[in-house]
């Protein structure tokens, strides 16, 4: 698959892969998130000079639509992106090990179904972030969690929050009909 993609190429893969009326919306919703720092683009340029970006921000754009699309406000969206960010090492009881990430998910999306768990928790009263919003985030590969507890289960306590909401994006479902469109398909 080639690349690196134009903010605009992606917005057209987008459109045509959702068949979605709404191009020039997408642009500029991509296009305000490149300007606020939240898409990193490679040194290089398309042929008018517009910016590039690689399948892993591709991918992130993608999200970001989603976030946007699901009511996240611009303030926490940035926390979202950083979020997405974050790779995290798992080593098996067999000894296997395991990364989850959103470079780990573009790069085995083919072989692998991936979801993205969003989970909003609130400080409590008496601790330091009481009353506040966070957003933390899980790569399920195969709906794999590994040894991580579900955010779901009456069980799970998170010290010092509330679980207030969680909730799954299908990142293959979503991300691969654009690399395919991006790739001519």
């Amino acid at each position: 698959m080639p690349g690196p993609y134009t903010l605009r190429e992606i917005s057209a893969a987008v459109a045509r892969a959702e068949n979605r009326p709404d191009e020039e919306r997408i642009f500029q919703q991509l296009k305000g998130a490149s300007a606020r720092g939240l898409l990193n683009h490679d040194d290089t340029y398309g042929p008018k000079g517009a910016l590039r970006f690689n399948l892993e921000e591709v991918a992130k754009a993608r999200m970001i639509l989603r976030a946007v699309d699901s009511g996240m406000m611009s303030t926490v969206l940035a926390n979202f992106v950083n979020d997405l960010r974050v790779e995290t090492r798992k080593v098996l009881a067999n000894g296997q090990h395991v990364t989850l990430s959103l470079a780990e998910a573009v790069q085995c999306i083919a072989d692998d179904d991936w979801l993205l768990q969003i989970v909003v928790t609130r400080g409590i009263e008496g601790e330091k972030d009481a009353g506040e919003l966070q957003h933390g985030v899980t790569w399920l590969p195969n709906g794999q969690r590994f040894d991580d507890a579900d955010p779901l289960d009456s069980e799970t306590i998170i010290p010092g929050k509330i679980v207030e909401e969680v909730r799954f994006i299908r990142f293959s479902a979503l991300v691969k009909p654009i690399f395919a469109a991006l790739s001519g398909g």
